[in-house]
């Protein structure tokens, strides 16, 4: 979404009402309200973003969710490429060059000391 130009990437889907919804993120939206999700990062967004300064920045989002964070870094000066992956792709690893799709996630687990979650362990 592109909340600082007058377009949109993607058009939104007709049809659906607020209740068709998950949030992730707690936000307020123009003329709908406050939505209540998983996460309020309202008040320390800046903290999680790591206080970068996003102004003439461009940002590949990967997994943007509800959109939130998206629209914080256009809010700092960004240009945000969002790209939301389709359910069912394993997210949940860290890419590494030159290194295969299952090096990359036995790599990413060995450096977290953790063990990922069922789930995704099968896409690895």
């Amino acid at each position: 979404m592109n909340v600082s130009g007058s377009r949109l990437h993607v058009s939104p889907p007709q049809g659906l009402c607020l209740a068709d919804c998950d949030f992730y993120h707690s936000m307020s939206i123009p003329g709908v309200g406050e939505i209540v999700g998983l996460w309020d990062l309202r008040e320390t967004v800046d903290d999680h973003l790591g206080r970068i300064d996003f102004a003439g920045k461009r940002v590949l989002e990967i997994g943007p969710a509800s959109g939130f964070l998206t629209i914080e870094m256009e809010r700092g000066g960004a240009d945000v490429v969002a790209v939301e992956l389709r359910e069912g792709v394993g997210w949940d690893f860290v890419p590494f060059p030159g290194r295969s799709r299952s090096q990359a996630c036995r790599a990413s687990r060995t450096a977290s000391g953790s063990i990922m979650r069922q789930t995704n362990r099968r896409q690895c």
